[in-house]
């Protein structure tokens, strides 16, 4: 009896585990092509892709193509391989 309890145990801990896991956005992987686009967020992104992985948390869309006027240096730049966990804007 309790190895069977053991096993289910196990068992229910590894589909907590897998749920989890998918519950979490994937981290985006995008070209490291420069391309800058404004959204609406007043954030430049590095390129579409990057506006689109943002899309979820930052609800921007595409302001116009280049730059934004407020962005101040590289920094303000949302870059490739965009992880919102990473840079704070995890749901």
């Amino acid at each position: 009896d309790l190895s069977k309890t053991l096993l289910i145990l196990i068992g229910l801990s590894c589909l907590l585990l897998v749920a989890q896991v998918q519950s979490r956005p994937a981290t985006c992987k995008c070209f490291r092509g420069l391309d800058p686009q404004c959204g609406t967020d007043g954030r430049t992104y590095l390129n579409k892709c990057v506006l689109a992985c943002a899309k979820p948390y930052t609800g921007a869309t595409l302001e116009h193509p280049g730059m934004c006027e407020e962005t101040q240096s590289e920094y303000d730049i949302v870059g490739e391989n965009f992880d919102p966990e990473r840079i704070g804007w995890g749901k």
